[in-house]
This record gives C-alpha cells, structure tokens and sequence, in this order.
C-alpha cells in the first residue's frame, strides 16, 4: 500500500486526524517519526479559540461511561444561569464551529473521549472531571492502565477544579 507520495512531497507541518485513527497507522506513525505533530480537533480548536472576539472557558468531561448525561445537564446548568453555552467535543457541535460561532459563547462543556485525549497535548480547560473508569476500549490503549492514564490527561493544566471519582 504505502503512503502516498503525494503526502510525502507536500512535507506536511502537521497532520490532523480523526480521533479514532490508531497512532500506527501508516500516515501517524510516519508523521511521529517525521517528529511531525499529530492533532486532533480538540486541539485545533484549543489553539485557535483566540482569534474570535468572544474566548469562552472549557468545561471538559470524561469517563467510561455518563459522558453525555452530565455535559447536557452541565450546559443546561449554566445556560439557566444566563450564561451563552455550547456542549462540543465528542457530542453537540463540532468544536470547529462552536468557536467560530459569530456570537460566540461564555463556556464550552466539552466531553472527551479516550481516543481525543490520546491525541492532545495542551489544553487549559477552566475546569475538568473524570466521572468513572472501567475496562473500556482497551484493545485500542493496549491495557487498563493505559487507558486511565489517557483519561487524567484531561486533568494537566485544568485552571480551577478537577473533579473525580473517588471510587476510581
């Protein structure tokens, strides 16, 4: 098969890719040993939250399972508090155009999943929360333990409040 040597060629800076690509597949692990950056759109999104007028803070929300639940009830949450709010990330609007909303927004509750986390390298969410583990995805990480260090990846760099399961 080979990569293409289109893409070869056009010696990329970075690449962007879906989450769920596994980092060996051919295009990744070409780029890593390129020491290109591999980026998902949460990271995009992250480094470019500044060039709209409005900057919101992230919310941001893992776990095995309850993700999507408790980013709706946090967004409905805030929105009654007459704040301007978007769920992003894994559920809701692409991240992309959440912060390109012409209004823009006060917060982004943003869920992730264990496959975005893997890929991210630097966001500065105002606050995070890890709701539960449990083996989950874990021919994708290689092992339990993989898979929870991916999912406190969300917890480097939170501003405020880290929030997290005691039981977990």
């Amino acid at each position: 098969r080979g990569l293409p040597k289109r893409v070869e060629e056009f010696n990329p800076e970075l690449v962007v890719t879906s989450p769920g690509v596994r980092p060996e597949h051919e295009l990744l692990a070409w780029a890593a040993a390129k020491q290109i950056p591999a980026w998902v759109d949460i990271e995009l999104a992250w480094r470019l939250r500044d060039k709209t007028p409005k900057i919101p803070e992230w919310l941001t929300v893992t776990g095995t399972n309850g993700k999507t639940t408790t980013v709706q009830m946090v967004e409905a949450m805030i929105a009654r508090g007459g704040f301007r709010v978007a769920s992003c990330g894994n559920i809701g609007a692409p991240i992309l155009d959440a912060i390109r909303d012409p209004e823009g927004f006060d917060a982004l509750v943003v869920e992730l999943s264990s496959f975005q986390l893997h890929y991210v390298k630097h966001i500065e969410p105002f606050s995070s929360a890890v709701l539960n583990l449990a083996d989950d995805h874990l021919d994708w990480h290689g092992s339990f333990q993989a898979y929870s260090d991916t999912k406190a990846k969300i917890y480097e760099n939170t501003k405020v409040a880290c929030v997290y399961n005691i039981n977990d």
